[in-house]
């Protein structure tokens, strides 16, 4: 038994219609630091990459900027014909990143969609963060909380309210104490890119390490040498699809109020993850 290297081969190895999420989660080799963490050891088969984490994911990136998006534009596609369903389109100003909690071999988890294998937001999070942006703007105040005659007005669109009844109805009841439980009146679906021209490399260089693993008993100073952290994000000026769904699929007006803020999220909340740091915002 030994341990053999691994070189990703963009041209021989994977073809252009090659899932990039089954490539990053199952079939990434092993970095030579990962050997203790997975407890292998040299007498252990496994497929270790020679080189830098850094390089590891520039050749990912390669790859990705090679695929075919021919089922991405199929999926959008069907997704569109559904329905009652409404889009909006909108380009990213910043990078996007989204998936960071998922486990992963690269220590940073990242989304992608298991049929297509490309990049996307779930819907589930599209949703979570235009409630969170409405409690924002309620300045953090859950809407359970709200009184029955509050409301929150648009910063982009001071023409727009939303009541605490349109925000029930829209994503259902919310909070620990719901009596009747019952879905919103509208399904949000996930967001895809639909101009996808590959990913990018981040890097974040925490100083110190040792005081935030430790919880804190290690002081903070300047003794620490800083830490390199590689990661995916999706590349501003990327093209964004919000696609969601009306029960009622006539309601035009309560259509173009969730355009308003998707687009007011946007471009002053963010979507997916570190937007506090100014990942995830939309242009104007």
């Amino acid at each position: 038994m030994y341990i053999q290297t691994f070189k990703i081969d963009p041209q021989n190895v994977l073809n252009n219609h090659f899932n990039l999420g089954l490539l990053y989660y199952k079939y990434l080799p092993f970095l030579k630091e990962d050997l203790d963490k997975y407890g292998l050891s040299t007498n252990h088969n496994a497929i270790v990459w020679k080189s830098q984490k850094d390089e590891l994911l520039n050749s990912v990136v390669k790859i990705s900027k090679k695929l075919d998006d021919s089922r991405l534009k199929t999926r959008l596609k069907n997704l569109q014909n559904i329905p009652g369903v409404k889009t909006i389109t909108r380009r990213t100003q910043s990078r996007l990143l989204c998936g960071v909690g998922y486990q992963s071999r690269i220590e940073w988890g990242f989304s992608f969609d298991w049929t297509t294998g490309f990049p996307y937001l779930p819907g589930s999070s599209f949703k979570g963060a235009l409630l969170s942006y409405l409690e924002f703007l309620k300045n953090g105040k859950p809407v359970e909380k709200w009184d029955d005659s509050d409301s929150v007005q648009l910063l982009n669109h001071s023409n727009i309210k939303f009541s605490k009844k349109d925000v029930l109805q829209i994503f259902g009841p919310q909070g620990k104490n719901i009596t009747k439980s019952r879905m919103g009146s509208v399904v949000f679906l996930d967001v895809y890119p639909q101009n996808f021209k590959g990913l990018e490399v981040d890097v974040i260089t925490p100083h110190y390490q040792k005081y935030y693993t430790d919880q804190g008993k290690t002081p903070p100073a300047d003794i620490y040498n800083p830490v390199p952290q590689y990661f995916l994000t999706v590349p501003k000026d990327t093209e964004f699809m919000f696609m969601f769904r009306l029960l009622d699929g006539n309601d035009t007006q309560l259509a173009n109020k969730l355009k308003a803020l998707i687009q007011d999220a946007g471009e002053n909340y963010g979507f997916g993850a570190k937007t506090a740091t100014g990942y995830g915002y939309f242009k104007a």
